[in-house]
């Protein structure tokens, strides 16, 4: 399967499972295309009064998955992560929260909370 198409069969997945644990899903691929994004976030999602943005992460083993997300990736989330806070007022008392959820082509999808 194509990486791309992997990557997006992931999210999808992604949600599924956030769904299931209670979670809403607020937004899927924020900053994509937007005005203002220097990237995107994968998923965005509330839980109680946090909200959470969420790195989708598919590598071939899960170690690969879970040290994937580079210093400079992280700071463009932290930065669509404000975009987004500026862009619904609603959530700015709201906590934050910064997640992975790791895919691997042997092992069950992890949810890291607080992944950087």
């Amino acid at each position: 399967m194509q990486r791309n198409k992997k990557g997006l069969l992931a999210e999808y997945v992604a949600m599924l499972i956030l769904a299931l644990k209670g979670y809403e899903i607020l937004q899927h691929r924020f900053g994509h295309g937007q005005k203002g994004s220097n990237g995107e976030i994968d998923l965005i999602a509330k839980k109680k009064n946090t909200i959470c943005f969420i790195e989708i992460k598919f590598r071939k083993n899960m170690s690969d998955s879970l040290h994937s997300v580079s210093e400079n990736q992280k700071q463009r989330i932290r930065n669509n992560a404000n975009l987004y806070i500026k862009q619904n007022p609603k959530y700015q008392k709201s906590n934050y929260r910064f997640d992975c959820i790791a895919f691997s082509k042997t092992t069950l999808p992890k949810h890291i909370k607080n992944a950087f």
